[in-house]
């Protein structure tokens, strides 16, 4: 594919993610969902099941999780 990434773990995380047979590591303790990465996993657990958050817009009540949402708001 031609993804790029400016950090070589994001790059080699990437690469294993074509790979359909892998084992998945870090598997979610509210459902069944699995990630390839802790910080992943972590995510999804306090968004998800939590309803974390944490960016709200200047403007109007809405949050959101991540910075990058709220940016593209």
């Amino acid at each position: 594919c031609k993804a790029r990434f400016s950090r070589r773990y994001n790059l080699t995380t990437h690469v294993k993610t074509h790979d359909k047979q892998r084992i998945k590591e870090h598997g979610c303790t509210f459902c069944d969902k699995a990630f390839d990465r802790k910080h992943d996993r972590d995510r999804h657990v306090a968004t998800v099941h939590h309803n974390k958050r944490t960016f709200t817009c200047k403007i109007c009540p809405t949050s959101f999780t991540r910075r990058d949402a709220l940016s593209r708001h």
